[in-house]
């Protein structure tokens, strides 16, 4: 998987999944796209905007199907 970046580099396209994470004392990760109205990350899953975010990395690709 690839290392963490510095979250000034991550994408703010709107469209782009990627993992966040922050360091401290609130540690958390979570996996989040930019959403230009909000002016914020905001999570997939739940909706819920992901503050003072210090790091991101990209998602792996999905699995294959199998057959």
């Amino acid at each position: 998987m690839s290392e963490w970046k510095p979250i000034e580099t991550a994408p703010k396209d709107g469209e782009t999944r990627v993992l966040l994470g922050r360091t401290g004392f609130a540690e958390q990760q979570a996996v989040a796209w930019w959403s230009a109205i909000s002016e914020a990350w905001v999570t997939v899953i739940g909706g819920h905007t992901f503050y003072e975010a210090t790091h991101w990395m990209p998602l792996p690709q999905p699995p294959k199907e199998t057959e």
